[in-house]
């Protein structure tokens, strides 16, 4: 319940907004402050090479989805324009939030 929700949703869109703000357009750098501002550390090395893999085959799968014809006899849902890798962000995001380690303290 609480990955899918809209304000889970809400709070990985902020979340991606204040990345680019704080670090700037590279997705490097976006993965390294997203990590120490859920966790309060840096990414392993293994987190922070997944993380990257995970926006890649993200930003791929939205691009096709965006370019796939609609199902036959049904309509293309109409949604705000969102570059495919905000929109891998934002799922990074969502994923974080929903991690076992940001959810509960040690």
């Amino acid at each position: 319940m609480l990955m899918n929700s809209e304000f889970t949703l809400q709070q990985a869109r902020l979340f991606a907004d204040r990345l680019r703000r704080d670090a700037g357009p590279f997705r490097e750098s976006q993965v390294d402050r997203a990590w120490r501002l859920a966790f309060g550390r840096p990414p392993s090395q293994e987190e922070f090479k997944s993380a990257l893999e995970f926006l890649d085959r993200q930003s791929c799968q939205v691009k096709a989805q965006a370019e796939a014809p609609p199902p036959s006899g049904g309509k293309r849902e109409t949604q705000p324009s969102v570059a495919p890798e905000e929109q891998a962000m934002r799922s990074l995001c969502q994923a974080l939030l929903s991690s076992n380690e940001f959810l509960y303290i040690d």
